[in-house]
């Protein structure tokens, strides 16, 4: 299994539910997916590209954590909360591990629970909400930067 396509008739994406496919590289998410439980993708080794649809509002916990392929996440503007290690393990937040590159663009900073980010990851958000989220976000402060979008 190296692609996967969820058609917009899915709504859930079970926990665990693709977790340790590790010849998964591209996933492809439609318009009309709620809610992507803990774990779904959980060690996907060789995921590289993943859009995330303007219908999800949380990213539950562990949700990529160990895709240690993944360089790049786009969280869209819907997103108002970010879970646990959502893309990194607590313990390899000070490595290189997880995307180096996120793309945050909900205006107002999503709340975010532990550390979902590995602290070398550059985070661009809104432009006219870098001060707060560096409040907000303020473990990732020195690498937040303003981007239009």
């Amino acid at each position: 299994l190296q692609e996967i396509v969820i058609p917009s008739s899915v709504t859930t994406i079970c926990m665990n539910a693709f977790k340790g496919c590790r010849k998964l590289e591209s996933v492809r998410l439609s318009n009309g997916l709620k809610a992507i439980l803990d774990y779904a993708f959980y060690e996907c080794s060789n995921l590289k590209n993943i859009i995330l649809p303007n219908t999800l509002t949380k990213l539950n916990d562990n949700l990529f954590a160990f895709c240690t392929s993944l360089e790049k996440i786009i969280i869209p503007e819907s997103v108002t909360e970010i879970g646990y290690s959502a893309f990194t393990k607590d313990y390899y937040q000070d490595s290189n591990y997880g995307p180096k590159t996120v793309y945050c663009k909900a205006i107002v900073p999503p709340v975010i629970n532990g550390s979902p980010f590995n602290l070398q990851a550059i985070i661009y958000v809104p432009r006219a909400s870098v001060e707060d989220y560096k409040v907000v976000w303020s473990g990732y402060a020195k690498r937040i930067v303003g981007y239009d979008f």
